[in-house]
């Protein structure tokens, strides 16, 4: 699947490279991937905050927010290497190093990924798709509340099994809380994102020929489908293959295609940048001497 989406991504730079040439050199487009590569890791903060509220309030981690942050920053470009399982697997090493439960630290990566499923979800029912889909939307929507509704049930079933000392006192209204809270700063990252993608298509001089809102749809469809791609590194090739098919529906196919790798030229760096921000001082001495270990 990923080398079948690298490769006709491939084939079409190939194909379209006189024209990708001509927007790469446009004024404004340098300008507004250095703005849009820093909104964009500012964005992964919110998704470092999401999942330090699950190791606090779903997990009852003691971890400083200055910790896991580093811990979250530190590790995301891992999701480069194997594939975006890769960044998951960091966080329990290093996570396991500062102090962190084993527990806590695979429960709540699980919990992000089933929040940041259901939200992107329920945006492409929110905001209008430029293709049909062949099941109606309220079954997206039944579906999507029912998974975030039965999340705390199943998580409680398994605290009591496995004796887990961090959940076997929570209640249902903190679960329901923390999850909320979560989905809040998913969704808002899910905006800030594909308000991007649209954002440098405006930058290159090129027309969707969509609205707003739709484009946030489609960053979310892509967005979900290169995470459940197995073996793609940050979802490359699926979600480049994506966004030309969706954009191409309005928009010169050359064109669609140039907004699909600024936008992958601007989430690198911006995952550079994300990374980059945990060997700042402020992080590196918070994970050094306030990592408080909590109980496996």
């Amino acid at each position: 699947m990923v080398l079948t989406c690298l490769g006709l991504v491939g084939v079409q730079v190939y194909r379209y490279a006189p024209e990708l040439s001509s927007v790469l050199v446009r004024d404004g487009v340098a300008s507004t991937l250095a703005l849009a590569s820093c909104v964009y890791a500012a964005a992964l903060a919110l998704l470092a905050l999401a999942w330090h509220l699950l190791l606090r309030r779903v997990f009852g981690g003691a971890a400083s927010f200055k910790s896991t942050y580093g811990i979250y920053a530190r590790t995301s470009i891992a999701k480069y290497l194997p594939g975006n399982v890769g960044h998951v697997v960091g966080r329990q090493v290093v996570g396991k190093s500062k102090g962190l439960s084993h527990v806590a630290i695979a429960g709540s990566s699980v919990l992000e990924v089933v929040c940041l499923v259901c939200v992107a979800a329920l945006i492409c029912l929110w905001m209008e798709l430029p293709i049909a889909t062949p099941i109606p939307a309220w079954v997206y929507f039944v579906a999507s509340i029912l998974l975030l509704l039965a999340v705390p049930v199943v998580v409680m079933v398994f605290a009591r099994k496995r004796n887990v000392e961090a959940l076997i006192d929570k209640s249902f209204r903190q679960l329901y809380t923390g999850l909320g809270l979560v989905s809040l700063l998913d969704l808002l990252f899910f905006l800030v994102t594909g308000s991007l993608l649209y954002l440098i298509s405006l930058g290159a001089g090129l027309d969707t020929g969509m609205s707003l809102f739709s484009v946030v749809a489609v960053y979310a469809v892509s967005w979900f489908l290169g995470l459940i791609t197995p073996g793609a590194p940050a979802g490359a090739g699926v979600r480049e293959a994506i966004i030309i098919a969706m954009l191409g529906l309005t928009m010169k196919r050359s064109d669609a295609l140039a907004v699909a790798l600024l936008f992958r030229i601007m989430t690198t760096a911006g995952d550079v940048l994300f990374f980059g921000t945990s060997f700042l001082p402020w992080v590196r001495e918070r994970n050094q001497q306030h990592s408080t270990p909590s109980s496996s």
